[in-house]
């Protein structure tokens, strides 16, 4: 070694050791990033990373999970990660996700695209933590993970992004927690309230016949299922039964014409049961059939534990049903998984799924506390928030049927609104934030994530947010935008 090697060692190690930390680049496999901040800012740390995807060619099965970890010796805190799929990989994930049964590695990804379809090549990384006294010389982590739960073995990777995070004395927050104000709308009245009840019907036929026979099989549980739900509702004054929609479905062994043929004899028979027990109005009956039930068989394989699982799924998402798909199935590993579906699944696609919409009448908020216990679904997002409101704001009862009501209309953009409000007085930012940034940009909504962005300590945020919410006229806004500046003047 050299004399002058040890001088440019103590060099690196001094600027490593440096208390600003500037934007650092470098090379992880084939793609490249860039630590633009990793900074201490009052009690919050926040990080911000631009992953460089240009020259990333993932192959089409494989899947690259990229996790940032902040480390201090024993102690780690793991970050949500970026997801990149190969073409095929992300197909699967897609799937997978459409019916709930996405691997655990897969769930609660920061981001999750397909390798090559991204619209921008530089994708930022940006979250903030709560600052914990560890993290004041703790270093930042890269974990890559490559190709998890594709078949293959698991390749991982740790790369050192950045040390000690900097100070920025920019911004600080006092020792006294913000205490901002959330704005909280009532949802309109609905004109017309509709619900809904929907199952699957397994029946069983006499061979040659189409008529049901209540007698047969499990046919009796099966019918009793249906009558509970429509004798609830008829059984209900205020409840208007409107459509009820009926569709029947085949397994997949045999040809495609004769299982159509199958699924159209089970839709109808159920139809014609139940027209002749019920004086339903003409035209309630709405009649439909599908053939072979692919969609259900795919969920059931993804959800199970057969053998040859990918195998079987690779075979029905790159082969077309009329180009041979049983076919190849059934020679597959000399017909053993199409055995253990034939016995297994097969019998779960042979079903009539049915749908029952009923219209609701408006609730008094005496008759929504009643309501609420036994059905929930029949309170409009209006019936459900004024419940809430009468409760109490901050109330346990409060922010429970403001969760009810999100699970109940989790697309309703005000009711995403309150629910991100009631999140953030519990605490759960991250929740709460997720849902103000879908809630539409109204000026309730833009307080409510300046209000949330100032809980968190990520003050230049919030002032964006409340100011735009106070120029759009929101009262509780121009208060929290006041008080945001008192902060940073402090």
């Amino acid at each position: 070694m050299s004399i002058n090697q040890p001088i440019y060692l103590l060099l690196i190690l001094s600027l490593l050791g440096w208390n600003k930390l500037e934007a650092q680049e470098g090379e992880a496999n084939n793609f490249s990033y860039t630590v633009k901040k990793f900074t201490q800012e009052g009690n919050s740390l926040c990080i911000d990373i631009d992953f460089d995807l240009e020259s990333l060619h993932l192959p089409t099965r494989e899947q690259l999970i990229l996790t940032p970890i902040i480390k201090n010796g024993n102690q780690t805190l793991t970050l949500e990660p970026i997801i990149i799929n190969g073409k095929i990989r992300h197909k699967v994930y897609q799937r997978q996700k459409e019916f709930g049964t996405l691997k655990e590695e897969n769930q609660n990804a920061y981001q999750v695209l397909r390798a090559g379809k991204q619209e921008a090549q530089i994708i930022p990384y940006s979250t903030v933590v709560n600052l914990e006294d560890w993290m004041k010389q703790a270093s930042l982590y890269l974990d890559e993970s490559n190709c998890p739960g594709c078949g293959k073995a698991v390749s991982q990777h740790k790369r050192l992004l950045a040390v000690k995070p900097t100070l920025e004395i920019g911004e600080s927050i006092t020792k006294e927690k913000p205490e901002p104000l959330f704005s909280f709308v009532t949802p309109p009245t609905d004109s017309l309230k509709m619900g809904n009840k929907e199952d699957n019907a397994y029946l069983k036929f006499q061979v040659g016949k189409s008529a049901i026979d209540p007698s047969l099989a499990d046919n009796t549980v099966e019918l009793d299922r249906i009558h509970n739900h429509l004798n609830q509702l008829l059984n209900d004054k205020k409840v208007t039964i409107k459509k009820i929609s009926i569709t029947g479905y085949a397994s997949i062994e045999g040809t495609y014409a004769f299982n159509k043929n199958l699924s159209e004899q089970r839709a109808k028979s159920l139809t014609n049961y139940l027209k002749k027990r019920y004086d339903f109005p003409t035209g309630t009956f709405q009649v439909d059939w599908v053939g072979e039930d692919w969609d259900g068989l795919i969920k059931l394989i993804q959800d199970g534990n057969m053998e040859k699982k990918q195998e079987v799924l690779t075979i029905i998402h790159n082969t077309d049903v009329l180009d041979g798909r049983e076919k190849r199935l059934m020679e597959l590993d000399g017909g053993r998984p199409y055995r253990f579906m034939l016995n297994e699944y097969f019998p779960l696609l042979r079903r009539v799924k049915y749908k029952i919409e009923y219209r609701i009448p408006q609730y008094s908020l005496e008759e929504s506390k009643r309501i609420i216990k036994e059905y929930p679904e029949q309170l409009s997002p209006k019936e459900l928030f004024v419940l809430a409101d009468s409760y109490g704001k901050g109330s346990v009862e409060f922010f429970e049927i403001l969760d009810i009501a999100l699970s109940l209309y989790p697309n309703d953009l005000i009711t995403k609104q309150n629910a991100a409000a009631a999140y953030a007085m519990q605490g759960n930012y991250k929740k709460a934030e997720q849902l103000a940034l879908e809630a539409g940009n109204n000026s309730s909504t833009l307080n409510n994530l300046g209000a949330i962005y100032l809980l968190q300590g990520k003050l230049q945020d919030a002032q964006k947010a409340l100011s735009k919410g106070k120029q759009a006229g929101s009262i509780e806004a121009s208060h929290n935008f006041d008080e945001l500046n008192k902060i940073l003047k402090n």
